[in-house]
C-alpha cells in the first residue's frame, strides 16, 4: 500500500484494495479449499457495508452532502456512485477486505474444514 499510495500516487482505497486482493490471491493459490470461505466473506462484508450505507442514507437523507464534502474522489471519474449515493469504491474495498480477512485465521493456523458424515446405523 505504501508503494502504491505514496510513490505512485494511487488513492488509498485503491491501494489497499489491490494489496488485499494480491494477499488473497496468494492465500487462495496456496489453499484453494478456502475459496468458498473467501468468496462468502467478501459478499457478506460488502453486503453489510451496503446495508449500512443504505440505511444511513434513509436515516440521514442529507448525509451524502457531508460525504461529498470530505470524499477525495468526489467529482472525479473514479467517484462513481452505484445506488443511493453509495460509492462503488467502498463496495470494492469491502469485497477485497472480506476476501482476504475472512479466511485469514484458517490460512495462518492451517485449519481445515471437516465434514461430519452421519452413520447409517
Amino acid at each position: 500500500m505504501l508503494i502504491l499510495n505514496n510513490l505512485l500516487g494511487l488513492n488509498s482505497i485503491f491501494a489497499s484494495s489491490v494489496g488485499m486482493i494480491i494477499a488473497a490471491a496468494y492465500m487462495l493459490y496456496r489453499r484453494p479449499d478456502l475459496i468458498p470461505n473467501a468468496l462468502g466473506s467478501a459478499l457478506m462484508v460488502a453486503g453489510v457495508m451496503f446495508a449500512i450505507y443504505f440505511l444511513g442514507q434513509e436515516v440521514f437523507p442529507e448525509g451524502h452532502a457531508w460525504m461529498v464534502w470530505i470524499w477525495k474522489l468526489s467529482g472525479k471519474p473514479e467517484g462513481i456512485i452505484i445506488f443511493k449515493h453509495i460509492p462503488w469504491t467502498e463496495m470494492l474495498w469491502g469485497l477485497s477486505w472480506g476476501l482476504v480477512w475472512g479466511p485469514m485465521y484458517e490460512f495462518l493456523v492451517g485449519a481445515r474444514t471437516i465434514s461430519l458424515k452421519r452413520s447409517s446405523d
